[in-house]
């Protein structure tokens, strides 16, 4: 995957990026990193592209309904 490419996918913050700059987790490797584009692009080549995320409207919780 380019580099543009990857960049553009981790526009958000990781999910361990707090918990690496705490020290609290080791950031991935090189091995790891190729281990992972490995897979995305078998992913792809099997199943294709997946559509780009966008964020949804949190849901309403329900009205209440007044038991009679």
């Amino acid at each position: 995957m380019a580099k543009q490419e990857l960049s553009a996918l981790s526009a958000t913050p990781s999910a361990l990026s707090s918990r690496i700059a705490a020290g609290k987790a080791e950031p991935i490797t090189a091995e790891e990193r190729a281990i992972v584009a490995g897979l995305r692009a078998d992913f792809e080549r099997k199943y294709g592209r997946p559509a780009v995320r966008r964020p949804t409207k949190l849901a309403k919780s329900p009205k209440k309904v007044a038991k009679g």
